[in-house]
């Protein structure tokens, strides 16, 4: 969706032609990693994930005013459930809590001490919610709540939790290959990319 439209408006002002992949997000990050991609949307910040890409900085530190944008997490349960997350108390999901594989809320959530069953896809997710296989599901809010929208089964059976789990900023990695060779153009990007976040046209 939006990430899409950010690649074509970077292209456009930046004078080049994207080529736009699609695959897994663990095959994303290992052929950033590779040098077998130029740039990688969109990702959260996480420390071992510095050896995979780069993110923009300033003075050494992630710079967060380049990032392509913010998107919070989310439990989901079966609207039959008697979970009640309060935002801490992470000991009521005793069972398996669903997560698409290689996403930075499984470890986060694996810290607090949840059994975090790894998938393919939060649709996946929902799915094995439904049939029993799964406690909840921790999901990018804004892809919960596409399935509730569009899937009239998961809408009719599963329900957002509330609070949010956590909100983090996402950015694109550029892969330091690309980096090594195109310093000025991968600092444009990111400088583009605020850029357009920020242009009244692109939030309308």
């Amino acid at each position: 969706g939006l990430a899409i439209d950010m690649i074509h408006a970077l292209g456009e002002r930046l004078g080049f032609e994207p080529e736009i992949k699609r695959m897994p997000w663990m095959r994303c990050l290992n052929e950033l990693e590779d040098g077998r991609i130029d740039v990688l949307f969109y990702a959260s910040f996480k420390e071992d994930r510095k050896v995979m890409g780069r993110y923009p900085e300033v003075n050494g530190n992630i710079d967060n005013t380049r990032r392509f944008s913010s998107a919070s997490y989310a439990f989901y349960k079966l609207k039959d459930s008697e979970l009640n997350f309060d935002g801490s108390n992470y000991e009521i999901f005793t069972g398996l809590v669903g997560a698409p594989r290689g996403y930075s809320i499984v470890g986060d959530l694996k810290k607090k001490g949840l059994t975090i069953d790894e998938s393919p896809g939060t649709n996946l997710d929902f799915e094995k919610l439904i049939r029993g296989r799964l406690q909840a599901v921790a999901a990018l809010e804004l892809n919960g709540d596409y399935y509730l929208l569009t899937n009239e089964e998961f809408n009719s059976k599963i329900e957002k939790m509330e609070p949010l789990i956590v909100e983090k900023p996402y950015y694109f990695m550029i892969s330091h290959q690309f980096y090594e060779k195109n310093k000025a153009l991968a600092e444009k990007i990111w400088d583009t990319i605020a850029e357009i976040r920020e242009d009244p046209n692109f939030k309308k």
